[in-house]
């Protein structure tokens, strides 16, 4: 990721099953179609996907235009193209990743959000 992330908007709590039937058929990018399948797997295998937790729109300035990340209750980031509605990438998230989904409104991360992110990623490792 660039040095550029401006979240724009965000929805808070959501149903994933929903979120699902509001994109209609879920496609995949040709980046997580060919290299995010084993994560996939190490993700529902140790700490699933959970529930709905926020969804942001979130401007990372690429070429291919803004982004939807929805965060879990289990610390880990779906992240679709807004306007395609792909699956670009699932992201299991670091506790400052999860911060920047709550400073720019003025809001405290959920101490146990942060401590999930913390332990996915500095205890059990999901990211490698």
């Amino acid at each position: 990721m660039g040095s550029y992330f401006h979240v724009i908007e965000r929805k808070v709590g959501g149903n994933l099953d929903a979120f699902r039937r509001e994109l209609g058929r879920l496609r995949e990018s040709g980046h997580f179609h060919r290299d995010r399948h084993e994560r996939i797997v190490r993700i529902a295998q140790t700490v699933g996907f959970g529930h709905i937790v926020r969804q942001c729109l979130v401007d990372t300035g690429h070429r291919a235009g803004c982004e939807v990340h929805v965060l879990t209750s289990t610390g880990i980031v779906l992240v679709f193209n807004a306007h395609s509605c792909k699956l670009v990438t699932v992201l299991v998230a670091r506790p400052g990743q999860v911060a920047r989904y709550y400073e720019p409104f003025g809001e405290d991360v959920p101490d146990w959000l942060m401590t999930r992110a913390y332990e996915n990623t500095c205890v059990r490792h999901l990211n490698y």
